[in-house]
């Protein structure tokens, strides 16, 4: 059975990774578009079984910060992994015109997240998004306020089921349009809690 992993400092909020993991190996995710870059993320997509890659990030220290990702597709010419800074005025959505096997939202402003989520709607098989409490900005890990995500993410498809993964510390939310997909996600939650 699968334990939610607990990390030490920054890694304690990275409940979201088991998650990405077993999505991207289970389905065989073969490309990948990251909104927000991670210390962690952005490697593992790509360790995990992603051949492409497309991380949009506002913020250019990040990006300097992963620089040494491209250690990972040295060396394997299939994996292809573009980097793109969201300057003043742009807008993730902006940079999200294609399909792709996996939409990652983990990106600040958070004001951002509802926009990527329902743009991807159509695009993409699977749709995460971690840190899915609705916090708002400068206000992270407040628990007083609602959970409300949900109704600020349309599906203008009508074919995406959500899983909310609520026993994560921060949560983490997954939308699919593939019933069978949808069907062993439940499955791997039911494990998940149960142990």
């Amino acid at each position: 059975m699968p334990k939610l992993p607990r990390g030490e400092g920054d890694e304690r909020y990275s409940t979201h990774q088991f998650l990405l993991e077993f999505i991207i190996k289970e389905f065989e995710v073969k490309t990948a578009f990251e909104a927000g870059m991670g210390r962690h993320s952005t490697r593992q997509i790509l360790a995990w079984g992603a051949e492409a890659l497309v991380s949009v990030e506002t913020n250019m220290s990040w990006i300097q910060r992963t620089k040494t990702n491209d250690l990972l597709t040295e060396g394997k010419t299939h994996i292809k992994r573009h980097c793109r800074l969201a300057t003043h005025g742009d807008s993730f959505v902006d940079f999200l015109n294609e399909e792709y096997d996996l939409v990652f939202v983990d990106c600040k402003p958070r004001t951002e997240r509802p926009k990527i989520v329902t743009k991807a709607f159509g695009l993409a098989k699977f749709i995460v998004e971690h840190d899915s409490e609705d916090w708002p900005e400068g206000r992270w890990m407040d628990r007083s306020l609602p959970f409300n995500y949900l109704e600020e993410r349309v599906d203008p498809t009508g074919e995406y089921l959500p899983l909310n993964f609520e026993h994560m510390d921060p949560n983490t939310l997954v939308w699919t349009n593939d019933k069978s997909a949808y069907q062993r996600l439940l499955e791997f939650k039911k494990e998940i809690e149960e142990g």
